[in-house]
This record gives C-alpha cells, sequence and structure tokens, in this order.
C-alpha cells in the first residue's frame, strides 16, 4: 500500500543584491548562489516486480546510468507530464548539452581553483592567467547557450504511446520479489495522482508501469529525460558556476586595475551573475510548469 506523508513548502531565501563588482567580496558570492533549487522528497511508494521485470530495469537503470530507484522515478516524473513536453529527442538533445557544458566548467574550474589557491598562497601572478579567463568565459557561455534552449519549452501535445492502465493489467500476477521505494515531491507526486487517476490505476502500480514501458523502450534514457533531471542538471551548473565567480572574486581581490587580466575578470564576474540568474529563472519556470499542470 503505498505511503504519503504531508510536508511544508519552504520559500528560498531572498538574493543578494551586488551593486559593484568592486565591492563584491566572496561571502556576497556564496550568499547569493547557495544551491536553493530542491524540493523535499517526502512522498513514498514501494513497487514490486517479479525477475523477469527486475532485470529490464536493471538493464535500463545501467543504459541511464541511475540507481533503480531513481530510473522508477524518474519514468513516473516523465509519463505523468508526457502531454505537455517536447519531443523526447529534443529534450534530450538539450539536456545532454546542458551536461556538457557542466562537464566543461568543471574541467577549467579546476585549473582556475589551482592559480586562484597559488595566488592565496603567496604566489605570483602567471602569464596564463589571461587565458584561463578567457576558457572559463567559454565554458561560462557553453552552458548559458545550453540553459536558455532548455528554457525555452515548446508544448506539444504528445500522449503516452501505451494505455497504461490495459497495460497494467497484462502485468504478470506470479510473485514480485524485488521492490524499490522512490520518493516524490510535492510536484511530482501531484502529477502522479493526477495520472494515476486518469489510468485508472494506484500510484503505485502507476509507478511500477512506467517503470516498465520506459525500461523496455528502444531508448530509456529519452524516455526518462524529465523535470527531475533537469532540475538536477541546472543544481549541478548552479554549484559549478558559483564556483567560478567564488574565484573570479578571489582573483580580483590579487590584481590591480592596471593588471592584463583585470578587465577581463571584472567582465567574467557580471557575466557569471547574469548566467547564474538565468539558472535560477529557468528552474523557476521547469518547477512551476510542473506544479501549474499536473
Amino acid at each position: 500500500m503505498p505511503t504519503t506523508s504531508s510536508t511544508t513548502s519552504v520559500e528560498p531565501p531572498p538574493p543578494v543584491i551586488l551593486s559593484s563588482v568592486d565591492h563584491v567580496t566572496v561571502a556576497d558570492v556564496v550568499a547569493r548562489y547557495r544551491l536553493r533549487l530542491p524540493e523535499p522528497r517526502l512522498h513514498r511508494v514501494a513497487p514490486r516486480f517479479d525477475h523477469t521485470e527486475w532485470r529490464a530495469i536493471a538493464r535500463a537503470t545501467e543504459v541511464c546510468e541511475k540507481k533503480r530507484g531513481g530510473f522508477v522515478a524518474a519514468a513516473a516524473v516523465a509519463a505523468s507530464r508526457a502531454d505537455r513536453r517536447t519531443d523526447h529527442a529534443t529534450e534530450r538533445h538539450r539536456l545532454d548539452q546542458l551536461m556538457d557544458g557542466n562537464i566543461a566548467a568543471a574541467r577549467i574550474g579546476g585549473s582556475f581553483n589551482r592559480l586562484v589557491h597559488r595566488l592565496n598562497s603567496g604566489g605570483l601572478l602567471s602569464d596564463h592567467t589571461d587565458g584561463v579567463l578567457q576558457s572559463v568565459a567559454h565554458a561560462v557561455a557553453q552552458v548559458d547557450t545550453a540553459v536558455t534552449l532548455l528554457g525555452a519549452t515548446v508544448t506539444a501535445d504528445i500522449h503516452t504511446a501505451v494505455d497504461i492502465g490495459a497495460y497494467h493489467r497484462q502485468r504478470s500476477q506470479g510473485p514480485r520479489e524485488h521492490r524499490v521505494s522512490p520518493r516524490f515531491s510535492d510536484r511530482e507526486w501531484t502529477g502522479i495522482l493526477t495520472a494515476a487517476q486518469r489510468f485508472g490505476v494506484e500510484p503505485g502500480a502507476y509507478v511500477a508501469t512506467t517503470a516498465l514501458l520506459a525500461a523496455r523502450s528502444d531508448n530509456p534514457r529519452a524516455v526518462i529525460a524529465d523535470t527531475r533531471a533537469q532540475l538536477e542538471e541546472l543544481m549541478e551548473a548552479n554549484r559549478l558556476l558559483a564556483a567560478l565567480a567564488n574565484n573570479t572574486t578571489q582573483l580580483l581581490h590579487h590584481l590591480n586595475t592596471d593588471d592584463t587580466p583585470h578587465g577581463t575578470a571584472r567582465r567574467l564576474l557580471h557575466t557569471l551573475g547574469d548566467v547564474l540568474d538565468r539558472i535560477d529563472a529557468t528552474a523557476r519556470v521547469i518547477a512551476r510548469e510542473g506544479h501549474e499542470h499536473p
């Protein structure tokens, strides 16, 4: 029997407004860009699967590089909003672009962090500093492009290809000895309840059936490209760019206005602020879409 628990929505703290790059401190950057996208996932079901079904779930989780509970949850969330998604291939491509941008930001972020750490330890300014800053700016632009595309959601009337209610009734009645316990946020749970009611099944059965449909599809990664995955990648972009902003702020403390990298660092910090704001705005739009259209 599915179990749920109520939760109280917690509003994120208001952003700290930065009036001038010259007055930016590390504390300002951390305070403004602290991660505030995750929602508590307090609703839970415990779907069960037989051996054949479990093997299909296991294969799909390997393809999608997820844990089994995470795959089951993502499949249910994706199916619950299937009538208001862009086509699967486009949505997956946009998500992959953001993933690639995050990887690029993480790579150059490591070099940038080592450069700043050396300066903080009393080292001299490197001749390669301006080049590193330009590489950081390129990676930030890549993330910005991906975030902009991800936020450009084109609503389409795409419905689940298989009648979930009928598929559920065709499931094996043999022993179902394998169980997972996926959890859902308020928004996700509202969508699942609405979808389960539409197909005439219990929420737990809906979650199990959608997971199997996704696992047995030709492209499980595309099927589960959903709000949860999008928000997770936006959270990662938020974290990576906040670290870049932090390091840029520290670098400015070591630069004089006549140093060659000074202007580049100032422009980069402004750009990071703009992109971080865009990440927050995109996350709010995606989350709100899931809330307003259960």
